[in-house]
């Protein structure tokens, strides 16, 4: 329920979000007040000359503060690296990024936060 709640507000906010099909290595969601969940999911594209272009990427759900933060996941020399591409909450992230500043709505309050990156 609470993955749902802190998932959602950033899922229509941000237009990239909700094309992606989001899948969770555990069936079990935590319930713990700090607890946090992983997702996967792949973008698809196109680049410059037309090709398909797929990314892989890593969605870090926070329970409290909730925050949502994306993460393209890249490989080089057989070794699988993240790079943050957005926050849902510049406050909470260690990392904000530079791209693309946007406002998004709690779904549990009035509050809101500035969100910054571009998932795409």
């Amino acid at each position: 329920a609470w993955l749902q709640q802190v998932l959602e507000p950033v899922r229509t906010a941000v237009p990239q979000l909700a094309a992606l099909e989001l899948r969770r290595s555990r069936d079990k969601v935590p319930s713990e007040a700090v607890a946090e969940v992983w997702l996967a999911a792949v973008a698809t594209g196109h680049d410059r000359s037309d090709r398909l272009v797929r990314q892989l990427k890593e969605l870090r759900v926070q329970r409290q503060p909730p925050v949502v933060e994306i993460y393209d996941v890249t490989e080089h020399g057989r070794q699988f690296y993240r790079t943050q591409v957005f926050s849902s909450d510049t406050a909470w992230s260690f990392h904000a990024p530079a791209t693309g500043e946007l406002l998004v709505q709690s779904s549990t309050g009035a509050s809101w936060s500035l969100a910054a990156g571009d998932p795409g």
